[in-house]
Order: C-alpha cells, then structure tokens, then sequence
C-alpha cells in the first residue's frame, strides 16, 4: 500500500523535500511508517523519535494501525515550541 508523506519544518528543510510516497504492509503502525521514512531519508533518523505523526482528521499513536485506504496521505510534525 502507498500513503503520501508530508513534512513540515526543519524536517522539510533536512530532507530536502516536503512530499514523497512510501509503500507500507497491510498491518502497519505508525511506528513502522516512521522506520520507513528514517531508512529512505537517513538524515532525519535523529528527529524522528520526537516527532507527531497525524492524518488529516487527527494525531496518530505509534502503535496505531495505519489503513492506507482510509488514510493515504501522513504528516509528520516536528516539536514546535512557544510562549
């Protein structure tokens, strides 16, 4: 299955894009999905373990399941801080 990937921020500014396509197994977790993103774009390996990841309706759990069908498109949001 093949979900589209957003990033934002300095993750976009690491990677050097700010969209791209990844093909997942059925079954997959979020945890899974963000493996994934480390090993096709091993300069945001660091990041990722402070990351969110969210669908367009909401923010995702690294154990949840991810249904391509149902979700094809992921963001994924760096920390964000403010006061």
């Amino acid at each position: 299955m093949t979900i589209r990937i957003t990033l934002f921020a300095m993750l976009k500014e690491e990677a050097g894009l700010a969209n791209f396509e990844i093909d997942i197994a059925e079954g997959s977790t979020g945890a899974d999905v963000l493996r994934e993103v480390g090993k096709l774009y091993p300069v945001l390996s660091d990041y990722l373990a402070y990351v969110r990841l969210a669908s367009p309706e909401k923010y995702l759990r690294t154990r949840d399941v991810i249904d391509a069908i149902a979700t094809p498109e992921l963001y994924i949001i760096p920390p964000v801080s403010g006061g």
